[in-house]
């Protein structure tokens, strides 16, 4: 006993090349449409995704754009101070030897600058003499009067050698040093005249012979 198993043998039981066909037609369309369905579905459940900012705000009208972004402030302290801030501290980029004179402009750091000290403490210039030029009013005086008060607390002697205006004589006064006023019926100064010399020091004792003598080993 044998069976076919050519689907042209069997044309009335509807399994033949075109039937096949169809079939298989019709299962692909359901799957697709049930996968359609189902990811419709899905979608529906799930809510909107939000919208996100830029790094300056939303942009468009009323979205709060910032068009500007200002420095956040900053503070000086120590490494004791504010240890705690790591890793949000940043070292600074200008050299914070000398007197403070203000803020770097661009990036707003503490700027110290002095001529004695940029050359003797940190070596950073070959001469200690500073040269200022500006336009008159724009504070070339009083960055010059910074500096003898920030000298004054580091022990460097300030000496003001003719003030025409004069611009320090109150800061001198201030500092409670001496003012000299030189002019025709006004005083003089004699520099071959060394001034008052600080007392004497004391001589040293005369040295003494030590007390101790060699003395000899022993087969030596």
């Amino acid at each position: 006993m044998s069976t076919s198993t050519d689907p042209l043998a069997h044309p009335a039981a509807g399994i033949g090349p075109a039937a096949g066909d169809e079939n298989l037609k019709k299962n692909k369309k359901g799957k697709k449409k049930a996968k359609k369905n189902k990811e419709d579905h899905a979608s529906e459940q799930r809510s909107p995704a939000a919208p996100r900012p830029g790094m300056r705000g939303f942009a468009g009208r009323g979205g709060g754009r910032a068009g500007y972004v200002e420095a956040p402030p900053e503070w000086r302290g120590t490494t004791v101070q504010v240890c705690g801030l790591w890793p949000f501290g940043a070292g600074s980029g200008t050299p914070m030897v000398g007197v403070p004179l203000g803020r770097e402009l661009m990036g707003g750091t503490t700027l110290c600058c002095d001529p004695i000290s940029w050359f003797q403490r940190a070596g950073l210039i070959h001469n200690p003499s500073v040269l200022v030029l500006g336009k008159p009013g724009l504070g070339k005086s009083t960055l010059i009067r910074r500096m003898v008060v920030g000298l004054t607390g580091y022990g460097v002697f300030p000496m003001v050698l003719g003030d025409l205006k004069p611009d320090y004589v109150d800061l001198i006064r201030a500092l409670g040093g001496q003012i000299i006023k030189l002019g025709r019926g006004l005083g003089s100064l004699n520099v071959l005249d060394p001034g008052r010399r600080p007392p004497p020091r004391p001589s040293c004792p005369a040295t003494r012979a030590p007390s101790w003598r060699p003395t000899r080993t022993a087969g030596g």
